[in-house]
Parts: structure tokens; sequence; C-alpha cells
């Protein structure tokens, strides 16, 4: 029996915090058996336009053609994750198990696997490494927010054209990792100078918590938009926060550090939103990560590595102090042999300008990129992950309903329950079960499942 090819690429959904920033409506206001606090309501189970947000992503996924997905979830959120996906899809049985998985269902072309994280999960590259056991070597990784919210499948499509593109078609050096990036700018009808975020927010869309607003280095390509396919070069990604502290309050002027020795000119943007999704190569999950166990978070500590180091080298990622281990210099020589078929060079310790001891890669320290797709203006791929961009998302989901109902839209962009009202004409939505009264008309609203109405 000639066994199928592994998958090209492989989604996982990291589905493993608390969502702290949503309280209060992650709590259930039920006790716990025991008279304790309240019950606590994954994150990715709250519902976006009745809909539970992971319903919806994994429907996306589906959509999108891949072929294996996992989700990957906190121990006390696997039963009611199945659950919420089971009574959303058609029924599907088990079709068997897999190592450190729960049994596995299918979405049209898609496994769905079940990965339980251990109970003390120190951030998502740790969720990484526990999942990577259950991966091909060969297979790349699209790493997805449990809590995006997308408009369409054709997102998906994007990030996953823009990484194949640069991986195994490079100009010049091959690509470690491909994220998606959304303009959020908005700009003043009259003047069209850029709006602040709290001017955003008055006009009704989505103000940036300063904790998310980044500067964001794109190498230029003559030609390229947002609106387009282009893939860009990130070559620099600094929260804004930490580059206009002053920690002596003595009113110190912000510096921005650019990188030096750049070959291509540089954009500086405030105007992108991260949207946590990435797309890693194999080596990176295989070999850098276990190569680099302290690294905890893909966004806060993976990728400013990735960026800082990708001019010099895949072995300046690893890091000097790391391949003085053996088994790290293995790991190194097998992250390059996957990307080359050349006969590896040995390594050999030499010392730097200071004295001490590193490991150098005598030939093959290959040079790598860190490369952004960028969604244009008005696109919904977000997170809703604190309380105003959630709300933000329920209510683009409902404008984006009625929108598709008035335009007779036969496939529309947002996922909505079956037995949904759409009412156009009131800007509404009615969700299944709920009841309205004889007299009733609501307006710009959408009501929720077994709501009642003007009703005793």
């Amino acid at each position: 029996m000639v066994s199928s090819p592994p998958p090209e690429f492989v989604a996982v959904i990291l589905a493993g915090t608390t969502g702290a920033r949503l309280f209060p409506l992650t709590t259930t206001g039920q006790e716990t058996p025991g008279g304790g606090a309240d019950v606590h309501l994954p994150k990715h189970l709250l519902p976006i336009g009745g809909i539970p947000a992971i319903v919806s992503l994994v429907k996306r996924v589906s959509e999108a053609g891949f072929e294996s997905c996992i989700v990957a979830v906190a121990p006390s959120s696997v039963g009611p994750t199945r659950t919420a996906l089971t009574s959303h899809f058609p029924p599907a049985e088990p079709q068997g198990n897999n190592k450190n998985s729960e049994p596995w269902l299918m979405l049209g072309p898609t496994k769905i696997e079940f990965v339980t994280l251990p109970s003390e999960c120190a951030g998502s590259t740790q969720a990484l490494r526990h999942v990577s056991t259950s991966l091909s070597p060969q297979s790349h990784v699209m790493v997805l927010a449990c809590d995006v919210v997308l408009e369409s499948p054709t997102i998906l499509q994007r990030l996953a054209n823009a990484h194949r593109r640069s991986f195994f078609y490079p100009e010049k050096d091959t690509c470690a990792c491909t994220m998606l990036l959304c303009n959020v700018g908005d700009e003043d009808e009259t003047t069209g100078v850029p709006l602040k975020e709290s001017a955003k927010q008055k006009k009704g869309g989505l103000a940036r918590e300063e904790e998310e607003i980044e500067y964001t280095g794109l190498a230029v390509v003559e030609g390229a938009h947002d609106d387009d396919n282009t893939s860009r070069r990130v070559l620099m990604k600094q929260y804004k926060v930490v580059v206009e502290e002053d920690e002596d309050m003595v009113g110190t002027t912000p510096k921005l550090m650019v990188p030096k020795r750049l070959e291509t000119p540089l954009e500086i943007r405030t105007d992108l939103y991260d949207v946590h999704m990435y797309v890693l190569s194999p080596w990176v999950l295989h070999q850098l990560l276990p190569a680099r166990p302290k690294l905890a978070s893909i966004q806060k500590e993976l990728l400013p590595l990735l960026i800082s180091r990708q001019f010099r080298g895949i072995a300046s990622a690893f890091g000097s102090r790391s391949l003085m281990e053996p088994a790290n210099q293995d790991l190194l020589n097998q992250a390059i042999a996957s990307l080359s078929s050349s006969p590896i060079q040995t390594s050999e310790q030499e010392e730097d300008d200071f004295g001490n001891s590193e490991v150098k890669l005598a030939d093959k320290n290959r040079a790598f990129t860190v490369n952004a797709t960028v969604m244009p203006r008005g696109t919904l791929a977000i997170r809703a992950c604190t309380v105003p961009s959630y709300l933000h998302a329920c209510r683009e989901v409902v404008s984006r309903a009625i929108s598709s109902s008035k335009n007779d839209d036969s496939n529309p962009v947002v996922l909505l329950p079956e037995g949904t009202t759409v009412q156009a004409k009131f800007n509404s939505i009615v969700l299944p079960e709920a009841v309205l009264g004889e007299k009733v008309t609501v307006k710009a609203s959408a009501v929720g499942r077994r709501s009642k109405v003007g009703t005793k």
C-alpha cells in the first residue's frame, strides 16, 4: 500500500488561552459545582453572528482547501470545543486517532484533529513544540489565533500562496516565515489626513489599543500596493510603546532603530495590524524551536528573532551559545540540509572578537527572509480578543450579512446559523429560536438565539 504524501500546508489553531481581555464576556454566570467562581467560557466559543468563533474559523480553513487542521486546546476545553464543532458541522464519525491527539473529524477535504495541550503551557511556541510531534517534517504550518475573524477563505489562500512563492521560488534567499498584515488606517474624508485611533472609533471603526500599534518596516517593491498579491519583506517590527518609552521620565526623544546595510529602500508604517496569522517553514518548527527552548511567544520573541537575524543567516538564528551543544549542531545541519542538496559542511569552534568561543558554520550559513502579505483597507480580518474588537467583529458580520442580502448575493461572505432571518429593510438579523412580538419592529440590531422581544 502506497502512503499518501504529507500535506503541503497544515493549519494549526491555537486555542489554549483564557481570554482574560474579554472579561466579563467569558463568564457564564454559573457557579462551579463546589460553589466557587463562575464557570469560564473559552473565548473561542464566544458567538460571532450566532456561530462560535472556532466553528467559523475551521469552516474557513476547510473552504480554503486545507487537508489537515489541528485545533490545540487546553485540557478543560477539549469537550466543549468538540461539541461545538460537531453540533454545527454535518455528523462525522471519528476516523481514528493520532499520537497526542483525540479522535479526528472530517469536514469536506479537511481532517480536523484535537490536540490537548499540557496544563502548564508557557506560550504559543511551547504549544507549537507540543503539536509538532503530530506533524510531518515536510509540511509548512499556518498558525492561527483561535479568535481570528475572516470574511473569506481567500485570505487564507492568499497567505499560503505568498509563502509558497517565497519559499519554493525565491529570488535570492528562502523564506522562514510569512505573516498576514491588514491595513487598518483611515483618513479624513475632506483633508485626506490620517486619523488618530480615537477619531476612527468616533466614526464607528475599530480603535487599536496603544499596545497593539507597531512600527513596521517593509521593503519597497516598485509598483506594489496593498490590493495586489505582492509579498513584501519585513525588515523591522517594533511596538510603538517600546520605541516611545521614556524610562527616566526626562522627555527623551523617541528613537526608532533602523537596520543597517539594507539593500533595498525601507517603508515604515503604523497603519498595519498583525492578525496573528503566520506560515512557518518546516525548519523553523522542527529544528529552530527545539534548539531555542526558552522562546515562549511567536509574536514577541520568535518573530523579532527571525527578523533581526535574517541577513546573518540560519546559524545566527540558532545562536552561538545554543550551537555549543552537539545536539543543536545536528539540528542546524538538518535545517540546512532540508533547504539545500549540497553536502553539509561540518561546524567548527572559533573565537569571536571578545575571545569567546562560538560555533560557526564554515560555508553553509544560509540567509533567509521574513515576508508579509498585506490585505487592503476594509478587509474583515481581525482578532476578536478584546471587548471592543469582539463587538466590532459582531457589528461587521451583521453589516456584511445585510449587505449581501440587499445585493442578492448567492455566496455571502459571512457565516450565519441556518434559519437566520436577515431583515435588510431594517438592517437587522434575527437568529434561530428568537421570538418577536406581533407588533415589534427591530431596527439596526441583531436578535440573539432564544431571545424574546415584545412577548410576555
